[in-house]
């Protein structure tokens, strides 16, 4: 993408934000702070292989909403336990920090250190969304996860489409000079130190969330108060079971007699 066109679209979105009405934004301020950790153990087959533990990654999310609008959020990263000078392994990293202002459902503009939205990992890299230990080596050789880039961009809902979200970004692009046949183009991240806008990159993503149905739950009462005889002496069923949906929908249903049923025919 040449600079020219990436100046017109940044200009474009910026005309259009311009262009919105907020609604009023609430003055209470809130902070909010989590973060997850993964801990690996790995116990190869085979002689001299001892089973090993590792801290892999350490996260801390922090995120501050300003107001109903305007709100920061961001991750800092830990891997491998610690950072010690000419050892492999171990990295402290700033995985996010960007600040979203949102006019409606349907736009929120967003900037600052991103995930391009790639894949499935990329942007949900917890571990209970991947099998195994570690991540899948699809996201490691060819999508180079995690993967971050400062840019600029818009997220939200489709308007009149249940469940249909998009998100979309203008950011720095890969440096060339660091692919590799070892590592394919995960050396060519910028990762938001000192990154080149020489050429930047469009990423995009639509995507549709099905919501799941609410369980059912069917309920069977039989009327027990008494037991009626009919005239032949058998003991006769109950006229009425009761079927809803939890938790109190309930309503009555006729059921046909054996006896009615051998009347008729």
């Amino acid at each position: 993408m040449s600079r020219a066109l990436a100046r017109r679209a940044l200009v474009a979105l910026l005309a259009s934000v311009a262009t919105l009405r907020p609604g009023r934004a609430a003055a209470q301020e809130r902070t909010t702070l989590g973060g997850y950790g993964e801990v690996h153990y790995a116990n190869r087959t085979g002689p001299d292989t001892p089973g090993i533990v590792d801290l892999k990654r350490f996260v801390v999310y922090l995120a501050h909403a300003f107001n109903d609008q305007i709100a920061f959020r961001s991750e800092l990263e830990v891997e491998d336990a610690k950072l010690e000078g000419a050892q492999p392994g171990g990295e402290v990293a700033l995985e996010q920090a960007y600040l979203d202002y949102r006019l409606s459902d349907a736009l929120t503009v967003r900037t600052g250190l991103v995930l391009p939205p790639v894949g499935i990992i990329n942007e949900t890299h917890e571990p209970p969304t991947f099998n195994g230990v570690d991540r899948p080596g699809f996201d490691h050789d060819v999508i180079p996860t995690t993967w971050r880039e400062i840019g600029v961009g818009a997220v939200g809902r489709v308007p009149g489409a249940e469940g249909l979200s998009y998100r979309v970004y203008l950011v720095n692009g890969l440096r060339a000079a660091g692919f590799s046949a070892a590592e394919g183009i995960r050396e060519g991240r910028q990762e938001g130190r000192e990154a080149s806008f020489a050429n930047p990159s469009f990423t995009g993503r639509l995507e549709w969330a099905a919501r799941p149905q609410a369980g059912r739950l069917v309920l069977v009462r039989r009327h027990r108060r008494r037991r009626p005889r009919a005239r032949d002496g058998r003991v006769r069923r109950p006229d009425h079971v009761a079927l809803g949906r939890c938790p109190l929908r309930c309503r009555r249903v006729p059921v046909p007699r054996r006896g009615r049923e051998r009347a008729s025919g």
